[in-house]
């Protein structure tokens, strides 16, 4: 960028393709581990190693700032115009269910926006929670006999009894570290609830004292559990109900979704399904003799799989 007057900066269409070219790969100086902007040791990015997608929204993310600082006249032009996205190769799957955990293994929202759902009974109970989900729609979604109990027992442990409250964060702190950031935040007695980032360490330390506990676990177990972020449990969720028979339309009202389409990912993996279907297609259209053939050799190699003798012409 270059500056014509103190009070003026000018940037190109050559300084916007030097910092895309930046974000191909940044200098350690621009790297580090999470902080607060507040702090010192806050930087920018995480990695040197930054993906295809995490390159283009940094510059999707700068052309839409320009283009308000054009708006309101701050500038002449957006030099981001002509400035290409990264290519980003398009996944079949836009999902990443990767991160949920499976069955075996098995945000900051407030009291006041938590009640018994109308809609259990005795045999079934269920509570709800109003919140704001995505695209900043306000949404209630159901909430398990499981969450309420863990809910009661951390609010025990605050002292206080959460059947009776009728407000106050559900997750907050019970212990208050006597650092500069806790202290500010939390010091004064105010009742407030994690920050994002409180909660992502808080699974993280829960996840490595339930790997220390379960003795038992294989290396592919304790390193999806160390790897366990709070986003993970809404995979974990959506995958759960898909396999135990959910009704389509029911896990797309509670995980949010604008598209059906995106739903049907958490209720069965479309390659694996159109695998399986075509598989099964494919074996309803041989003559029961020759798919008792493909059955019996099918932990053969392809090239010894018979087929029908080819008829004569």
């Amino acid at each position: 960028m270059h500056q014509s007057r103190p009070d003026h900066l000018i940037a190109t269409q050559p300084d916007c393709e030097a910092y895309k070219d930046f974000l191909k790969a940044p200098s350690p100086a621009f790297v580090g581990p999470r902080f607060a902007r507040s702090s010192l040791g806050w930087r920018p990015f995480a990695s040197t190693d930054l993906t295809a997608d995490t390159q283009k929204y940094a510059v999707r993310a700068l052309r839409a700032a320009f283009a308000w600082l054009v708006d309101v006249r701050y500038l002449a032009g957006n030099p981001w115009k002509a400035v290409k996205d990264p290519v980003v190769v398009e996944r079949e799957v836009d999902v990443d269910i990767g991160r949920a955990l499976p069955a075996s293994l098995w945000h900051r929202a407030r009291r006041e926006k938590t009640r018994p759902s109308p809609h259990g009974d005795q045999k079934s109970p269920v509570w709800e929670l109003t919140g704001i989900g995505k695209r900043n729609k306000e949404r209630t979604v159901p909430v398990s006999p499981a969450a309420i109990d863990a809910l009661r027992a951390h609010w025990a442990d605050r002292g206080l009894e959460f059947d009776t409250a009728t407000a106050g964060p559900l997750v907050r702190p019970v212990f208050i570290p006597p650092t500069p950031l806790a202290l500010a935040r939390h010091g004064d007695g105010t009742d407030e609830s994690y920050v994002p980032d409180g909660i992502n360490k808080m699974v993280r330390w829960a996840m490595k004292r339930l790997v220390a506990g379960m003795p038992d676990l294989t290396v592919a177990e304790m390193t999806q559990l160390a790897s366990t972020s709070p986003h993970a449990f809404r995979h974990t969720f959506g995958t759960q109900a898909g396999a135990n028979d959910v009704p389509l339309d029911v896990i797309q009202r509670i995980m949010g979704h604008a598209s059906l389409q995106t739903t049907t990912i958490y209720v069965q993996a479309e390659r694996e399904r159109m695998m399986k279907e075509s598989a099964e297609y494919f074996m309803k259209t041989l003559p029961k003799s020759d798919a008792q053939g493909v059955g019996d050799a099918s932990a053969q190699t392809t090239s010894n799989v018979p087929f029908p003798a080819r008829p004569d012409v």
